[in-house]
């Protein structure tokens, strides 16, 4: 028998008859079977919510990667979300991939809002919250450029969390 699904990153598929029941899924599986099965039931998944809503819970972002493929592969729509645990409390949900996930554009869109709320930190003549910003949007900016890499000059052939290399890829 086969599994069903993960948790913690949401990726809500969606192009369901409004009086279709919604499936959620969660994947708390052993890796193993993950591994072996993570395909099949990203396909499986896709291919259910061609009819309903499925709501999938993961923390795999190469599994949260196949559902997005797949599901552009076969134009299921799809709303990307995640959940975060914040200052104000656990369990609210952002409108977009967390940040391993994203692409170097959104990367880029992140940055500067992330700079341009430390700038402001800086103007205002808060150097040590400043400084803990500065670190930060540093980190950031390392691994968008590592991104940057693996799209732009790699030619997408080679990804994180993807399993296979696309050597012919043009």
């Amino acid at each position: 028998m086969k599994p069903d699904v993960y948790q913690s990153q949401r990726s809500l598929l969606n192009s369901a008859p409004p009086m279709t029941a919604p499936a959620s899924y969660s994947t708390i599986l052993c890796h193993r079977l993950t591994i072996k099965w993570r395909d099949d039931v990203a396909r499986r998944l896709v291919k259910e919510a061609a009819t309903r809503q499925v709501i999938v819970f993961t923390h795999d972002i190469v599994f949260l990667l196949l559902l997005q493929k797949f599901s552009d592969e076969q134009s299921v729509g799809r709303v990307d979300q995640h959940v975060r645990k914040l200052a104000n409390g656990a369990g609210v949900c952002e409108e977009e991939l967390p940040w391993p996930a994203l692409s170097v554009k959104r990367r880029i869109g992140h940055l500067n809002n992330e700079w341009q709320a430390a700038d402001k930190l800086f103007r205002t003549a808060q150097q040590t919250a400043s400084e803990k910003e500065a670190s930060v949007l540093y980190g950031l900016l390392r691994e968008a450029w590592e991104r940057g890499l693996e799209e732009v000059l790699l030619g997408k052939v080679v990804e994180r969390f993807r399993q296979e290399s696309k050597p012919s890829r043009s």
